[in-house]
């Protein structure tokens, strides 16, 4: 339980720097020539920093878009901490975000400022509230424009089969409701602590065909994930990273108590398509999204986790990432950063991918098809007719949602009603 004397504001927001006025801006890894079309609009330029933190032992972490060819600025800055000069400790490379570590002599520092050249630059510095999520379940999204009845049911899907206690959206400039709103439907969640992350910044661009060429140009996402989990998740007892379109289906436990029973407090967890039939009235919704594939072989996509922060992966410098964890990267060159990522993070990611894939087979995340703004592709409608009803799966959605009685009569699943399970 939180203690009676924490409070939680309403709406967070983050303590950003931007090059505004500097002359500088943040260059692509991919060659002008090389980018499609609006590519450079989506494309994160002007952000020295998303946040600005003070960790246990008075230094302060700034955490940042991939630096590129600002790491030189960066290095040979003037910086300082309340107004009185401070340096600069290190720079810790990740794959799509940097930390720059900065010395402080006191503790609970309010502001820090950074000078290249002429020109100025600062930001308020925020610290941590552990206590708000300590001992929770806990569930951690981002999103942009979802319709509030999703999150709503996301929500109440957790509760009931997982025991879910506490909740945080990282609300990405959402432009058909404000924060607020999204703060109000977590509070009537009933949950034990709840919170909403404003972070109106550029996603990154998203190019289907060139997926690989662009996957570290999206910076935001796993920025995000490590500004929460530094200011408010250290101590909370089990944090599962998912989207609102993925619900965890894990039979006879909780998706919390396989990952802090797991010898390592980290689980992975395949996604798997599901799909709603085509005679719904609201095709959307997840609690209708009963069907899979008549074809004998799976449907896996990628992956994403359960973790829980106090456990042994808190030994190391890994990151939240993601769809799985990542250490730093040796350096900010291009041969260390190749070696430093795409071989130890692949090698030992790949060993948590077949551990978690061999031990825990039948626990999933399900991903609701059709549960989509379209933001990436078109989801309206499923791919195929060829559906049969899950009838697993859709016993753990009849727990917690209710069919309308016409749509029990179709023979279909047709709309959530308003009754509790």
């Amino acid at each position: 339980m939180r203690p009676p004397d924490v409070t939680i504001p309403a709406v967070v927001t983050l303590n950003a720097c931007k090059l505004t006025g500097s002359g500088l801006k943040r260059q692509s890894k991919l060659y002008p020539n090389n980018q499609p079309r609006d590519y450079e609009a989506a494309f994160d330029a002007d952000t020295l920093w998303y946040d600005a933190i003070q960790m246990r032992g008075g230094a302060v972490q700034l955490i940042c878009p991939k630096l590129n060819n600002l790491t030189s600025s960066v290095r040979s800055a003037k910086w300082w901490i309340d107004e009185r000069p401070t340096s600069l400790i290190r720079i810790r490379f990740y794959h799509r975000y940097d930390v720059i570590f900065l010395r402080a002599s006191s503790w609970r520092v309010k502001q820090v400022t950074v000078m290249i050249g002429s020109w100025r630059g600062q930001s308020n510095v925020a610290q941590p509230q552990l206590q708000l999520f300590a001992g929770l379940n806990t569930v951690l999204t981002i999103q942009k424009n979802n319709r509030l009845d999703w999150i709503t049911d996301f929500l109440r899907y957790h509760t009931h089969h997982h025991g879910l206690q506490g909740a945080i959206l990282m609300d990405n400039g959402s432009t058909l409701y404000s924060p607020q709103s999204l703060q109000e439907i977590l509070c009537q969640a009933s949950l034990e602590a709840t919170l909403v992350v404003s972070a109106p910044f550029k996603y990154g661009p998203h190019v289907q065909r060139l997926k690989k060429a662009v996957y570290e140009e999206k910076y935001l996402q796993c920025a995000l994930l490590n500004i929460v989990r530094l200011r408010y998740l250290s101590k909370a007892r089990a944090v599962l990273n998912c989207d609102i379109d993925e619900l965890a289906h894990t039979p006879k436990t909780t998706v919390f108590d396989l990952c802090v029973r797991n010898p390592l407090s980290f689980v992975v967890l395949p996604c798997i398509w599901r799909y709603s039939h085509p005679m719904d009235p609201d095709p959307t919704r997840q609690a209708v999204h009963r069907f899979r594939h008549s074809s004998f072989l799976p449907e896996l996509q990628h992956v994403k986790y359960c973790i829980a922060p106090k456990g042994p992966t808190s030994w190391l410098l890994w990151c939240w990432d993601i769809h799985w964890l990542s250490f730093p990267e040796l350096g900010n060159s291009l041969v260390l950063r190749l070696f430093g990522y795409h071989y130890v993070n692949r090698i030992i990611n790949y060993i948590f991918k077949r551990v978690s894939l061999i031990f825990y087979r039948q626990h999933t995340l399900r991903h609701c098809f059709s549960t989509s703004t379209g933001w990436k592709a078109d989801r309206r409608q499923a791919p195929s007719n060829e559906l049969i009803l899950d009838i697993e799966w859709s016993a753990a959605l009849d727990a917690v949602f209710c069919r309308s009685p016409q749509a029990v009569a179709k023979g279909i699943s047709g709309e959530t009603g308003n009754c509790t399970p």
